[in-house]
């Protein structure tokens, strides 16, 4: 079981990532709300992964077009796959770094609910 200030870091980060992804739910302590905000967590990590996933593969084909292309690339061409294998890594990155994010939001969720229901058995 947590105690109050174990709780209340909890709580706020919660509420930080909340207010964060404009979720709005405004009840923290309520069970409910813990299990509603666990279903978005789960909904949001598949969109993650979608897109972590979409922006691989576009990082993988603009490496296989830059390295095995029969003739050289003009200046234009060449700068326009480089921006894109470029800002397709930097996505790459920026969805694995929100996938991390999403994953200590849905650790706090469950130490919450864990939380809860000891609260409930113990009483």
């Amino acid at each position: 079981m947590l105690n109050k200030a174990q709780k209340e870091f909890l709580v706020g980060e919660l509420n930080r990532f909340t207010t964060y992804h404009n979720i709005s739910s405004d009840r923290t302590d309520d069970t409910l709300a813990i299990e509603e905000l666990s279903d978005f967590s789960l909904r949001r990590k598949k969109a993650i992964l979608l897109e972590a996933i979409t922006w691989c593969m576009v990082f993988i084909v603009m490496i296989i077009v830059l390295l095995y292309r029969k003739r050289p690339l003009n200046v234009a061409a060449f700068i326009t796959f480089f921006v894109l294998t470029i800002g397709s890594f930097s996505l790459l990155l920026r969805a694995m770094y929100a996938l991390g994010r999403n994953r200590k939001f849905r650790l706090i969720v469950k130490m919450l609910k864990l939380n809860e229901e000891t609260r409930d058995h113990v009483n």
